[in-house]
């Protein structure tokens, strides 16, 4: 708002400025134009800076309405209940069922884990133990998780990796089992799940979006911004209108007036040319014709006054 009120302030000394220049250079002739362009341009500026303030302070509050504090951490809490409530099936898993030969397809199916593996970690790598799928698992037979995920999770940490499937998306959950092994356990995200996840993640995404849109408005003072470059466009915009229009009023009643003055010297030789429209064109046309009429007349009368002339030499020569 600060930003607002010094420009406008500014603003305002320009113009008054200007208008004042254009009154002074107009003081020794006729004041049309500058009485013209001074009422033009504040019939301009009264209502819009008013009604630019206000619509920049009213969106300025709704920005800081619309954006509650606490909902994007609200929604990054959601997302992380919903990885957190997945993975606990995988973890629940492996933590009841820690030895791998006790895996089968049918404790797999039951459990509702889609494939099961375990691996020692040596100097060459990640080597496979055991690799159990359920009946009818929607994991390919062939995949592995991927090596760097399984060297993290031997310092003990549990990892977990989404990985996409035929219309479908599995989630592997990986933990350390001690003495250099580690154990993964695959599920399928219920469509529950991803669907809460899907609409979390994108009312996050717009959050964020109004939160950058909140802090350029509101931080960074762009409506205010705005607001000022909008009132300084129509100002220059005004001036340029006044003066165009007052030039186009103005010039043809000046050079009707010139005209007038050549008349009233006798001179009616030149008529006035002006490119002018509507009423000013029909006064134009109208005030031609009655030049033309009077040269008209003064031809007669010169004709009368040389015949009447030339009437009287003959009077006298009889």
């Amino acid at each position: 708002m600060s930003v607002f009120l010094t420009w406008i302030g500014i603003t305002g000394f320009v113009l008054a400025a200007y208008i004042a220049l254009l009154w002074w250079r107009n003081r020794h002739r006729s004041r049309f134009q500058a009485r013209l362009s001074i009422l033009f341009l504040l019939f301009v500026m009264i209502p819009t800076i008013p009604l630019t303030y206000f619509a920049a302070s009213l969106l300025t509050r709704s920005a800081n309405v619309l954006l509650l504090p606490g909902i994007g951490e609200a929604l990054d809490v959601s997302l992380e209940t919903l990885r957190l409530q997945t993975e606990d099936c995988g973890a629940t898993f492996l933590t009841a069922h820690s030895n791998p030969s006790s895996w089968t397809p049918p404790l797999l199916s039951n459990e509702r884990i889609e494939f099961a593996s375990s691996y020692r970690i040596d100097r060459d790598g990640p080597a496979l133990i055991r690799s159990v799928h359920a009946e009818e698992s929607s994991f390919p037979p062939e995949w592995r998780p991927p090596p760097e995920l399984l060297t993290e999770a031997l310092s003990g940490e549990s990892n977990s990796m989404l990985i996409p499937l035929d219309e479908k998306e599995g989630l592997v959950v990986i933990r350390s089992a001690g003495n250099g092994t580690v154990m993964a356990a695959g599920i399928v995200v219920p469509d529950l799940v991803l669907r809460a996840r899907d609409e979390i993640t994108r009312a996050l995404d717009i959050y964020n979006t109004l939160s950058l849109l909140k802090e350029s408005i509101i931080q960074k003072n762009l409506v205010w911004s705005l607001a000022v470059l909008l009132v300084l466009g129509l100002a220059l915009l005004a001036i340029l209108v006044a003066r165009r229009l007052a030039v186009s009023i103005s010039r043809p009643v000046q050079e009707l007036v010139g005209g007038m003055e050549r008349v009233a010297g006798g001179d009616l030789a030149q008529p006035v040319d002006i490119r002018a429209r509507d009423e000013f064109k029909f006064l134009v046309d109208s005030f031609n014709r009655m030049i033309e009429d009077l040269r008209v007349s003064r031809e007669k009368l010169i004709q009368t006054e040389r015949l009447a002339a030339w009437q009287q030499v003959a009077r006298q020569i009889s």
